[in-house]
């Protein structure tokens, strides 16, 4: 099987054929990469120098345009935070779509960050925008990243049935209406012959 897939992909490549792009179904969404304003690094804050984070303030958002790529359907929401923040909320455009809910605070660092769950699935397609908002509450926090994970695909729409076709004369119909039509012709004429034959005798 292996070597029959090798020589597929061979064959291919060769033509110059791409071979199918595979639909993402999990997505990281990294909050330093779209946030404007202060990132905080885990060089001295409980982490290696790898490890960033937002630092979300009170009624901002993180906006995400989701890949072209990603497989429409039901997703999970999971968020990496740390901070006293207890709540974000998830908006898929200008809906709000669920909330995530932190037990409670954490202290500030890499090393006490929590992973939390938004309290329903969300619906996702390529292309949509997906934003998390800190509350303007007062509370404060840190936001490393966003996880998608993929549990319900859409279904594919069903193609449309076809059109019947119109109930119109075959074309071998035509034939026997022609056929009919000079039938009655001669029949009338033959009568209108028999007719002027009395009429003379």
């Amino acid at each position: 099987m292996k070597k029959a897939l090798t020589l597929i992909l061979t064959i291919a490549f060769a033509l110059g054929v791409a071979a199918p792009a595979l639909a993402v179904s999990e997505v990281y969404l990294e909050g330093e990469d779209v946030y404007g304003g202060n990132i905080n690094n885990g060089a001295t804050m409980g982490g290696t120098e790898n490890d960033n984070a937002a630092d979300l303030q009170p009624g901002e958002k993180l906006s995400f345009i989701l890949p072209a790529d990603l497989t429409e359907g039901e997703y999970t929401v999971e968020v990496r935070t740390t901070g006293n923040r207890t709540d974000y909320n998830v908006y898929v455009g200008d809906t709000l779509a669920a909330t995530v809910k932190r037990p409670e605070g954490s202290g500030w660092g890499f090393d006490v960050m929590t992973t939390d769950a938004a309290t329903a699935n969300i619906q996702l397609k390529p292309g949509d925008t997906i934003a998390v908002e800190a509350p303007d509450n007062g509370e404060y926090g840190w936001v490393d990243w966003v996880k998608l994970t993929l549990v319900n695909a859409a279904q594919p729409t069903a193609p449309a049935e076809p059109a019947a076709p119109a109930n119109n004369p075959k074309t071998g119909d035509f034939g026997f209406i022609w056929l009919a039509i000079a039938l009655l012709g001669a029949a009338s004429v033959t009568s209108v012959f028999l007719v002027k034959a009395k009429k003379k005798s």
